[in-house]
């Protein structure tokens, strides 16, 4: 399907199936700011846009809720990609899938609680990451010791660094193996 404006699907309630946006190409935005995705597929999507096309920002917001998986992969999003939702998939479903996707602008992180689902990010790309951690342990990312988060090849040039997030805990964040040296002191990889 090609689209040559926006697609908006604010305050919309999906209460069955899947919403299915896969190879859409979309001239402008896609927005869903409060929709509520009640309903899946048999596979447990709740939102499958799997190599979508957006010329725009990409935009769930406002009160957006899934009830399965939030799946992009592939994706490319000319503008940004803000993730803002208030409830994503329960920690035994996949919550946001994102692996290869590309973005050119920000990819940004502000779940309205802590996400327990799996969020795959691998080999995706971003202009830069914004995730809020101010009063949220962790920017709400999920474990990566519990294997819940997918960085394997999360790539992005830039990293917001208002909120004074320690490089440890961002370390941390990306489940390094390497121990971090003594505070003050810098290794040779950085």
């Amino acid at each position: 399907m090609n689209v040559g404006g926006g697609v908006i699907l604010d305050q919309t309630p999906f209460t069955a199936g899947a919403v299915w946006l896969a190879g859409t190409h979309i001239s402008s935005e896609l927005r869903c700011t409060g929709t509520q995705l009640t309903g899946t597929d048999e596979d447990g999507n709740a939102l499958v846009a799997n190599g979508i096309t957006v010329n725009g920002d990409l935009t769930l917001d406002g009160g957006f809720t899934a009830a399965g998986t939030v799946s992009l992969r592939s994706a490319h999003v000319g503008g940004s990609l803000n993730l803002k939702p208030a409830r994503l998939a329960a920690s035994d479903r996949k919550a946001f899938d994102a692996a290869g996707a590309q973005i050119t602008h920000d990819l940004v992180w502000e779940p309205g609680q802590p996400v327990s689902g799996l969020v795959i990010l691998e080999d995706a790309e971003a202009g830069r990451l914004k995730d809020n951690w101010r009063g949220r342990a962790n920017g709400y990312w999920p474990s990566t010791r519990e294997g819940q988060l997918r960085l394997d090849g999360f790539t992005y040039n830039r990293i917001r660094e208002e909120d004074g997030i320690t490089w440890v805990e961002r370390l941390e964040w990306i489940g390094s193996p390497r121990k971090p040296a003594p505070r003050g002191m810098l290794t040779a990889a950085g």
